[in-house]
């Protein structure tokens, strides 16, 4: 062999070499970096949980190609702990990705269980199990399903019970999206059924990252629990929450809808109604996450909920003032519907300039109050709201009675319900605080100079009082 030739054989040699090196050296920094990045989680769950939930890592057994890890998750309500067990293979290379759906190049992966985290025999109790990928760049994808075991026993018939959260580490994004099929218990407490049930989370930091702003969304097919005796039911429901950016400003929306409530105290629905609060103080609010996290961090997570909030809560009150200054309250939507009739209404408020100096006196603060709001309620709705309220009112006052009257009393209380109800409807009509037109009652309610006109009239508060009359001022 020449000269030439045999540099050649070494060069490639120690190509080999280097590269064998650096197969056998990079799981090993992987794992060290999936580690770093573990404990970089639990720390922010923990600051953002806290102090309702706590994560503790109780085991972390780091080895050349694959770690073994554990850590249980406390709540402050519950007496127990939850454990996840996760099996890490460590990066660069995933081999099973070359012939499954899975990521080739990573940082690592996690095989996972969730279970008991103590208790007598639960600590082999497997209840569910997930599998994430974390890529080179931070990105983690996890996806998670019930134990077959126990989504027999809620009843999901074959049907797999599943989340999934995705994280993007260059925009600190979190999505989280879970799904319940059908779930079915059946016991002498009462039933329980659900259809279709589906919740997503979508969240990102604020550009101040003071606060997350994102989406929110929860929808099910049909929901009935209770005894025979004493059932609800609910379909179609869906509700969605969400908070955007603008500018320096930060505005939300809750929307909440369903087709069909049936409870003993009657039907209800269709309904619709949204809720939006907007031109929130981006800054003060940034500045009230801050002061949350400032006071948290010296708690104690173990202290009683209720001596936590009476801590915690005059001192967060005080800077609230200046988050709802010159916010604006909408309710855009507001439909339901009944047997009897419907209701159906819109609002606006808008706040005054606010401080905590000017917030020490609610009464300048409502006087300065932009209201204006409109509602429309059938005729039949109305009247018969106002009869339950009233019979409600005057059983609750001759209780005493009722024992021996029976029948009779209750009777008589209807009638006087009834009676009631048609004297209070003639006087709010005849005093303008209603508008009976084709069978619709309307009203709009007005703020000005402090005072509320209904309808344009100045509202007497006495002429709302069960028992006025119609020669009332």
């Amino acid at each position: 062999m020449s000269r030439a030739g045999g540099i050649v054989v070494y060069l490639v040699l120690g190509l080999l070499a280097l590269v064998l090196i650096a197969i056998l050296a990079l799981p090993v920094w992987t794992g060290m970096q999936a580690q770093t990045a573990y404990d970089e989680a639990v720390a922010e769950f923990n600051k953002q949980a806290a102090p309702v939930m706590r994560m503790e890592t109780a085991r972390y057994d780091k080895g050349w190609m694959t770690s073994r890890v554990e850590t249980l998750l406390h709540h402050s309500e519950m007496p127990f702990s939850l454990k996840f067990a996760h099996d890490v293979r460590h990066g660069p290379l995933n081999l099973p990705g070359l012939v499954n759906p899975e990521p080739i190049l990573m940082l690592a992966s996690l095989d996972s269980t969730l279970g008991p985290g103590e208790g007598p025999g639960g600590q082999g109790m497997v209840m569910a199990h997930g599998q994430t990928f974390v890529t080179l760049n931070g990105d983690s994808q996890s996806r998670w399903q019930l134990e077959d075991q126990l989504a027999a026993m809620m009843g999901t018939n074959g049907q797999p019970v599943w989340a999934r959260v995705d994280y993007k580490a260059d925009a600190r994004a979190f999505s989280f999206q879970a799904q319940l099929p059908e779930a079915e218990v059946q016991s002498p407490q009462g039933d329980f059924k659900l259809s279709d049930l589906r919740v997503r989370l979508d969240m990102e930091p604020a550009q101040s990252g003071g606060f997350a702003v994102g989406s929110y969304g929860l929808s099910l097919k049909y929901l009935r629990a209770g005894t025979l005796a004493n059932m609800t039911a609910i379909e179609d429901l869906r509700l969605r929450a969400r908070a955007n950016e603008r500018g320096n400003k930060v505005d939300t929306e809750m929307a909440v809808s369903f087709e069909q409530v049936d409870s003993p105290a009657g039907v209800i629905g269709p309904a619709r109604f949204i809720l939006q609060l907007n031109n929130l103080d981006a800054a003060a609010l940034q500045a009230y996450a801050d002061m949350q996290d400032e006071l948290l961090e010296g708690m104690d997570p173990a202290m009683d909920q209720q001596a936590l909030a009476a801590q915690l809560m005059p001192q967060l009150m005080s800077a609230l003032p200046e988050v709802f200054s010159q916010a604006e309250l909408r309710i855009p939507t507001l439909f339901v519907a009944t047997t009897d009739g419907a209701l159906y209404g819109k609002a606006t408020v808008i706040m005054p300039p606010l401080n905590a100096e000017a917030a020490a006196v609610p009464m300048a603060v409502l006087t300065s109050v932009d209201l204006d709001a409109n509602v429309a309620v059938d005729e039949a709705m109305m009247r018969t709201e106002m009869e339950r309220a009233l019979r409600t009112r005057l059983m609750n006052a001759r209780a005493a009675e009722l024992g021996e009257g029976g029948a009779l009393l209750r009777e008589e209380i209807d009638e006087d319900a009834a009676a009631q109800t048609k004297a209070q409807l003639s006087v709010l009509t005849s005093q303008g605080y209603l508008d009976l037109d084709q069978g619709v009652y309307r009203a709009r309610l007005t703020m000005e100079g402090g005072n509320i006109l209904v309808n344009g009239n100045p509202l007497n508060p006495m002429a709302l009082m069960p028992g006025a009359d119609a020669s009332m001022p």
